[in-house]
């Protein structure tokens, strides 16, 4: 993925190194990758802080968006009625808190994930489930950046 924003002062090979840093974390191959001559040259390339910064922003950008879209697959993944229970319950506590559910059904005196029975918890997976695909629907797709 390129870099969307150029930071003022890095250059071409920076913004390279930069890239193929984030994707691989191994300094001198990302060195190699971005043409220096010598894979020791990412190490110096690390001491810069626009380096550092637009390592931290690259990072920040995949996570918000790819990152984002991975994990919540993962989630829809692990809530699958072929999993173990403890599997889609844990799954389904981490997406219900990141929304915002779990801490409403608590406030109104509702049972906790633990204390629901097999048929209460597919229950409340549908109404997740219900309120999720509402959720999507209104989601924008996030804009691939394309170099050129």
């Amino acid at each position: 993925m390129a870099l969307a924003v150029r930071i003022e002062g890095l250059t071409e090979q920076q913004e390279s190194f930069v890239r193929h840093f984030v994707e691989n974390g191994n300094i001198s191959a990302s060195a190699i990758a971005a043409g220096y001559a010598h894979p020791s040259m990412g190490f110096q390339a690390l001491k810069t802080p626009k380096v550092q910064r637009a390592i931290a922003d690259h990072r920040d950008r995949l996570l918000n968006s790819e990152g984002a879209t991975i994990a919540y697959q993962t989630l829809l993944d692990c809530m699958k009625p072929s999993n173990p229970g403890a599997v889609r319950v844990s799954a389904a506590k981490v997406v219900w808190q990141a929304v915002g559910m779990l801490d409403k059904n608590e406030a109104r005196g509702e049972k906790s994930l633990q204390e629901m029975s097999p048929d209460e918890l597919a229950a409340q997976i549908a109404k997740f489930d219900q309120a999720l695909s509402q959720v999507a629907d209104g989601a924008k797709p996030v804009p691939k950046v394309i170099e050129g």
